[in-house]
């Protein structure tokens, strides 16, 4: 059976879990006029638990890692890669060292990402079904770190919804609103 691909928003979610972060509404100031901006402080602890997924994301192989990152989607399903270098988490050379790969071969496939698991195999000289469990052994990887982190943090999230969770929050960061 394959895995289904990994949603970004989730993996951000279950760092955010592990880490005791929770999403909590702001204090209306004025009942009559609700403000939709969420507290300062919300958006530096989002990138906070971003940035210590992010430093989970370097420990994990570099095969896991490409399979995780080139496949690199949001709950929607859509690719959420390019958004990493305007985080500041990596810059699109680290991005490509981290993919192993050249900056311009990255930049060949830039608009076809996310990719399918059979170009991904393609490209890491894999297996589709060899990408998959790499990805699924990066998900549960990345959960197992957080979780560990965070002795408190319940397990009851499905590795598979790591991905979708990190997409979310990244977005958010650009977005404003809350994922």
């Amino acid at each position: 059976m394959a895995a289904a691909p990994l949603r970004l928003g989730e993996l951000v979610s279950a760092a955010a879990e592990a880490l005791g972060i929770a999403d909590t509404p702001a204090t209306l100031l004025d009942p009559e006029h609700p403000s939709t901006e969420r507290p300062a402080d919300f958006a530096l602890i989002e990138r906070q638990s971003l940035a210590a997924l992010w430093s989970e994301v370097l420990l994990l192989p570099a095969a896991q890692r490409a399979a995780l990152l080139l496949n690199l989607r949001d709950a929607a399903g859509n690719g959420v890669i390019e958004l990493i270098p305007s985080t500041g988490l990596a810059d699109f050379r680290q991005l490509a060292e981290l993919l192993n790969m050249p900056p311009a071969r990255l930049a060949e496939l830039w608009p076809e990402l996310p990719l399918e698991d059979a170009r991904i195999a393609e490209i890491l000289g894999l297996t589709r079904q060899q990408v998959i469990n790499l990805r699924k052994s990066a998900r549960e990887r990345l959960l197992r770190r957080q979780n560990r982190a965070d002795s408190n943090t319940s397990t009851r999230s499905a590795s598979s919804s790591v991905g979708a969770r990190l997409g979310s929050r990244i977005q958010a960061l650009f977005r404003g609103g809350n994922a």
